[in-house]
């Protein structure tokens, strides 16, 4: 059994973000320098140390306007951002006003 410190135990990244506020803002964060804006209901969270590898495990939900239908499914993962997928309740791609996740995984 391997021995276990206090980076096994705290999230690597989280966030809650305004994604529908025309430019998506943070209402607050932690290891996220910027969100890049790719199109409706399509956010990028950066990360403002790098992750050691791309075997990190994710969790989000957003706001009732919209539900996430993607996370964390960077096209190959990443190690220094995580994609963030929205749509309404038609399938359509949306920005929500309330998004939130959190990326577990070890920090460089």
């Amino acid at each position: 059994m391997s021995s276990f410190g206090p980076k096994h135990f705290a999230p690597a990244a989280w966030f809650s973000i305004d994604a529908d506020a025309g430019t998506p803002v943070f209402f607050d964060s932690f290891n996220c320098s910027s969100i890049t804006d790719n199109s409706a209901g399509k956010q990028t969270a950066n990360f403002s140390n790098a992750l050691s590898n791309n075997d990190f495990a994710t969790a989000a939900c957003c706001g009732e306007t919209a539900t996430i239908s993607g996370f964390g499914n960077n096209t190959p993962k990443t190690t220094s951002a995580v994609s963030l997928r929205s749509n309404n309740a038609s399938g359509v791609a949306t920005d929500s006003p309330n998004l939130d996740g959190i990326v577990i995984g070890d920090v460089t």
